[in-house]
């Protein structure tokens, strides 16, 4: 998939970016193997809120899980209280706390998606990677996941 670059005063809430996810995943929540370095080296992160005037985002990561529509397919190491840390995004399903959330733009077609609700980072840079096709959620999304989110790392 091709990449931009893309200034931070053109990155809007609900953007997905390509970065380094940092503390977000240190481990693998799957196994106890610390993440491949291509993992830990770029990742899509969703975009929570954005000071442009710092250059600063605040983003959550989102996984995949093989596109499992449902955790409950899924051995997260932690059980059901990992489970509960992820935000379903449709087309996977409602299995604890949270409504899915749906993409505001993905090309077809559209994979099952789990954002973590676990913990967000701050990101500071002039410029961040992301998709050259078109992949975001709305703001008002991308605002709900933030007040969901109390951990910084």
């Amino acid at each position: 998939m091709p990449r931009s670059t893309v200034a931070v005063e053109n990155i809007t809430p609900g953007m997905v970016v390509y970065a380094a996810p940092g503390n977000l995943i240190v481990e693998d929540v799957l196994t106890t193997q610390t993440l491949t370095r291509q993992r830990r080296d770029k990742h899509p992160l969703i975009v929570l809120s954005v000071n442009a005037g710092a250059q600063q985002i605040t983003v959550t990561y989102i996984a995949t899980f093989l596109n499992s529509n449902s955790l409950a397919e899924v051995a997260l190491r932690g059980g059901n209280a990992a489970r509960r840390l992820f935000v379903p995004i449709t087309p996977a399903t409602r299995e604890f706390d949270y409504e899915p959330i749906t993409w505001l733009a993905h090309p077809d077609p559209i994979p099952a998606g789990w954002a973590s609700a676990r913990s967000k980072m701050v990101l500071t840079g002039a410029e961040f990677r992301t998709f050259d096709d078109a992949k975001y959620f709305s703001a008002d999304t991308a605002a709900a996941l933030d007040a969901l989110i109390t951990t910084v790392v």
